[in-house]
C-alpha cells in the first residue's frame, strides 16, 4: 500500500519556510551587530563587553566624590536593570555618615545623583 500524502502539503511547506526564515533573520542580526562596537543592541555579547560601563560615587557634605566598589552591595551589579540606583543608595548612604548621595556615571546615559534623603528625588 502506498501513502497518498507523500511528501510535504502546501501547509507544511509555508510552516517549514517560516521556520527556516526565522531562524536565519535571528542569527543574521546578530552577526551583523558582531561588526559594530561592543556592545552592541542585539548583538550575543549583550553587555558582557560593557568593563566599566557605570562608575559609583559616594558625595560628602563638601561635595567631593568617593569612589566605591557595588559589589559590596551586590553580588553582581547587572547594568542593564534599571533601578539599582534606588536599591543601593540607602544602603550606601548607611555606610558613610554625613554622604549627601551617591552620583552614578553612565557611558551612554546623562549621569544620575541620588541624594541620601529617600523622600528626596532623584536628579540627572
Amino acid at each position: 500500500m502506498t501513502d497518498s500524502r507523500a511528501g510535504w502539503s502546501a501547509r507544511d511547506r509555508i510552516r517549514a519556510v517560516l521556520g527556516v526564515a526565522f531562524v536565519v533573520i535571528q542569527v543574521c542580526i546578530c552577526v551583523v551587530q558582531l561588526t559594530r562596537p561592543r556592545p552592541a543592541r542585539f548583538g550575543w555579547q549583550m553587555y558582557s563587553g560593557m568593563g566599566g560601563a557605570v562608575q559609583y560615587h559616594v558625595v560628602d557634605a563638601d561635595g567631593r566624590d568617593h569612589d566605591i566598589e557595588l559589589q559590596h552591595y551586590v553580588a553582581f551589579p547587572r547594568y542593564e536593570l534599571q533601578g539599582e540606583e534606588r536599591a543601593v543608595t540607602p544602603l550606601v548612604c548607611r555606610d558613610y555618615p554625613g554622604a549627601k548621595g551617591m552620583r552614578f556615571e553612565y557611558v551612554d546615559r546623562p549621569t544620575l545623583f541620588m541624594p541620601c534623603d529617600a523622600s528626596a528625588r532623584p536628579s540627572r
